[in-house]
């Protein structure tokens, strides 16, 4: 189903109870969707390690064991990336821990922009706010400036009528212009 750009798009509520997988996917997405940024993030310790392994090196020039550089690189990078995984699982947790706590979750999309309700809240965000939105197999991600700091999951299974998931994802494609900062990214992905 079309959004007609003459007429102002009727609203689209979805109401569903957020769970730990869908910030899980958005958390994904947004690491794929901005993998420049995560990059630049990481060029620091990546540089601070291949210093280390350089200094060793020198080191160990005069030692017996001048594989060492290469195994404590290793060891660490290994230790790096096991720590971004497990920041994001946790990170994951906490934001579906708070969602269980507030309940459910009511969000209306309009001409407007995005309402969302629970239990303790409410807010309006205008379209004019969001970067750029993703499609995986079970969401739609909505993502806010600063490298999708700010995002919001929309889960497909919040969606009542099944016409209303290509409603949905035309009304994302004529409210937020993403341009070229999105690739398609699965929800399977790691």
């Amino acid at each position: 189903m079309m959004v007609d750009e003459r007429e102002a798009p009727r609203p689209l509520t979805l109401i569903y109870t957020p769970v730990a997988e869908d910030f899980r996917v958005a958390l994904r997405t947004r690491r794929q969707t901005f993998e420049r940024v995560q990059w630049q993030a990481a060029r620091l310790p990546i540089f601070f390690l291949v210093v280390m392994a350089m200094l060793f090196a020198i080191v160990a020039d005069n030692l017996r064991y001048r594989f060492l550089p290469v195994v404590v690189l290793s060891v660490c990078s290994g230790l790096w990336v096991l720590a971004r995984g497990i920041a994001a699982h946790r990170q994951a947790r906490g934001f579906g821990g708070h969602a269980a706590v507030t309940g459910e979750c009511r969000i209306t999309l309009d001409a407007s922009g995005i309402q969302t309700v629970t239990a303790e809240t409410s807010s309006v965000v205008n379209w004019a706010y969001f970067l750029c939105h993703v499609e995986t197999e079970r969401h739609f991600v909505l993502f806010g400036p600063q490298q999708g700091a700010t995002f919001i999951p929309l889960p497909k299974r919040a969606i009542a009528e099944e016409g209303d998931v290509s409603y949905l994802r035309a009304l994302l494609d004529r409210y937020v212009n993403c341009g070229d900062a999105v690739n398609s990214v699965s929800d399977r992905s790691s």
